[in-house]
C-alpha cells in the first residue's frame, strides 16, 4: 500500500489518511454538469439545516486512500434512504477503483496499481458511466483495493448511475441554498494539524504558519448552523473523530478557494425517486451546536499533532493547485482534451437516450411544482418516526425526542 501522508495525533495515537483526494492536471470535461438553480432566496434560509438524520452510520477508511469513494458513497446512501426509508450500503472501493481507471485512460500515473487516491471529477464521471453497486457485491477489503470489480458488480452498478450533477462555487449563500434544498455536496479540503486535534468536532481556521498537507481530503458537507457560522461535514475517519464522526468548518474555510475546491452536488440518481421542490427543502432547525462542539472552552492540542509523509515522493504529485502558475499545455495534454471532448459527447448521447427511457418510467420521472414563499408554508409536522438503521452508533442528538425534526412534505 502506498502512503503519501498520515495525520498523526501523538496523544491519542490515532493515524488519519489525508492524501486520498487527488488534484489531477488532466480534467474530464464535465459538460453534463447543470448549473445550480436555487429555489430558496437568502432571506428564506433557516438558521440550521442538518441532514444527519437521513445519513447512514459513519464509516472508517483506515489507512486506505478512499476518501473520495467514501464521500460519494455516503451521498448515494443518503438519496436511497430519503427515497425508500431503508439503508443500502454502496461500495466505496467500486467508486475508488473506477475513478482511478478513468484517470489512467488519459494519464501515465498507473493509478489502479497503487493506493494513490482519486480525483473527485473522475469519480463523478465514473458514476455517470458505471454507477455504483452495493457493498456486498464489492466489499471494503484491503486486498481488493487495486483489483478491478467483478462483472456482477458492474451489472448491479448500472442500476444506480448519476443523472444530474451541479458544480458549486465558494459562495456561502449558494452553499447554504444547496443544503437547504436537501442536497449534500462533496468537496476537497486542505488539511492542517488541527484536523486531528481534540477539537470535539470544531475545526478552527488555520494559523498563518501552521503546517498543511500538500494533498487534499474529500468530505461531505451535510448542513450548516448560521448562528455559529459553521458548516457541518461528514468525515470517513470513524466515530472517534470529531463529534461522533462529524465536524464543523467555519464559513471562511469554504469561502477560501485554496482551502476548499471541487465542490459538487449530486442532484439525481437513476432508480431513486427524485425530490420535488417542496420535498427538497430541509425543515429541521436545531437551535445551537451541541455542547461538546461549542467554540468556547475547546481544548486545542494542535501541538501534539503532526503530518508525516512517505519517502517515496516520486510516486506522488503535488496538490495540483495552479492558480498562480501558468501551465504550458503540451501536445499530450491537448490530446487528452480532445479525448475527453469525444468522451463527453458520447456521454451526452447516452444521457439523452437514458432521459427518454426515464420519461417512460413514472418512478424516476422528476416532478416540478411551483415553489411558494416561506410565509405560505403550512405548519410542519413535529413528530417523526425513528427509522431503523441497524445496530450502529448514532449522533447523540439525531433522534432525541426533545429535538423537533420536521418531516419534508
Amino acid at each position: 500500500m502506498t502512503l503519501g501522508g498520515l495525520l498523526v495525533n501523538h496523544r491519542t495515537k490515532r493515524r488519519y489518511r489525508l492524501d486520498g483526494c487527488r488534484q489531477s492536471h488532466v480534467k474530464p470535461l464535465l459538460s453534463l454538469a447543470r448549473p445550480f438553480l436555487s429555489l430558496v432566496t437568502s432571506p428564506q434560509l433557516l438558521n440550521v439545516v442538518d441532514l444527519r438524520s437521513f445519513l447512514s452510520p459513519i464509516e472508517e477508511q483506515y489507512t486506505v486512500g478512499s476518501c473520495v469513494g467514501n464521500a460519494l458513497a455516503s451521498i448515494l446512501e443518503y438519496f436511497y434512504f430519503y427515497a425508500t426509508g431503508h439503508v443500502k450500503r454502496f461500495s466505496r472501493l467500486f467508486i475508488y477503483y473506477n475513478a482511478r481507471m478513468m484517470e489512467d485512460e488519459v494519464s501515465q500515473r498507473n493509478a489502479t496499481e497503487t493506493d494513490s487516491g482519486a480525483d473527485i471529477q473522475f469519480a463523478i464521471v465514473s458514476l455517470m458511466k458505471y454507477g455504483c453497486c452495493e457493498e456486498k457485491f464489492w466489499p471494503f477489503y484491503e486486498h481488493l483495493i487495486n483489483i478491478q470489480p467483478s462483472h456482477e458488480a458492474y451489472v448491479h452498478g448500472e442500476n444506480f448511475c448519476l443523472d444530474e450533477v451541479s458544480r458549486l462555487s465558494n459562495n456561502i449563500n449558494q452553499l447554504r441554498q444547496c443544503l437547504a434544498q436537501g442536497y449534500p455536496f462533496v468537496m476537497a479540503i486542505k488539511i492542517f494539524s488541527s484536523f486531528a486535534s481534540n477539537h470535539h468536532g470544531y475545526i478552527p481556521m488555520p494559523k498563518r504558519h501552521e503546517k498543511s498537507s500538500q494533498y487534499r481530503h474529500a468530505v461531505v458537507c451535510i448542513g450548516y448552523i448560521h448562528s455559529q457560522r459553521v458548516f457541518i461535514i461528514r468525515n470517513s475517519h470513524g466515530i472517534h473523530w470529531g463529534d461522533h464522526g462529524y465536524g464543523y468548518l467555519p464559513y471562511e474555510y469554504l469561502a477560501d478557494k485554496i482551502l476548499a475546491k471541487d465542490l459538487w452536488a449530486i442532484k439525481s440518481v437513476k432508480n431513486m425517486k427524485s425530490m420535488s421542490n417542496e420535498e427538497s427543502i430541509a425543515w429541521n432547525d436545531f437551535p445551537i451546536l451541541s455542547k461538546s462542539s461549542s467554540r468556547q472552552d475547546i481544548l486545542d492540542d494542535r501541538s501534539q499533532c503532526d503530518i508525516e509523509y512517505s519517502n517515496d515522493e516520486n510516486d506522488w504529485d503535488e496538490d495540483g493547485d495552479d492558480d498562480n502558475n501558468e501551465r504550458v499545455e503540451s501536445e499530450s495534454f491537448n490530446i487528452h482534451k480532445q479525448y475527453y471532448r469525444r468522451h463527453s459527447q458520447e456521454l451526452q448521447r447516452e444521457y439523452s437516450a437514458s432521459s427518454t427511457q426515464l420519461q417512460e418510467n413514472p418512478w424516476v420521472q422528476p416532478t416540478f411544482i411551483n415553489y411558494f414563499p416561506m410565509t405560505h408554508v403550512p405548519a410542519p409536522t413535529i413528530s417523526m418516526n425513528t427509522p431503523f438503521m441497524g445496530p450502529f452508533p448514532y449522533h447523540s442528538s439525531m433522534f432525541n425526542s426533545s429535538t423537533p425534526l420536521f418531516r419534508p412534505f
